[in-house]
């Protein structure tokens, strides 16, 4: 046993969570609250693609530094660099999830 849910669709939302999906707002999901809400769409059998990209921010000695996680079947550059930009151009515009 690993303690992790053998599906995360099982476990109830926070009450950071349900905010930020009832705000439709960024600023109110943990990191924790927003990796468990993906596990959660992927355990109820939502299609979410086959890549994903998660871009994080972790402090060392010399202070904040970014680090990126890629999963992919077949991740080229070409995609990375257009999932990045295609969720950069989300934070410039203020698209949200709409779910």
């Amino acid at each position: 046993m690993n303690g992790y849910p053998d599906d995360f669709n099982e476990l109830p939302d926070s009450i950071t969570a349900m905010k930020a999906i009832r705000k439709n707002d960024y600023s109110e999901w943990t990191p924790r609250d927003t990796l468990i809400h993906l596990l959660k769409k992927i355990d109820a059998g939502e299609k979410i693609g086959e890549n994903l990209l998660v871009v994080y921010e972790e402090e060392d000695e010399d202070g904040p530094a970014t680090c990126l996680l890629c999963a992919s079947k077949e991740m080229r550059d070409t995609l990375l660099v257009g999932m990045l930009e295609e969720a950069k151009q989300m934070v410039v515009n203020g698209d949200k999830d709409e779910d």
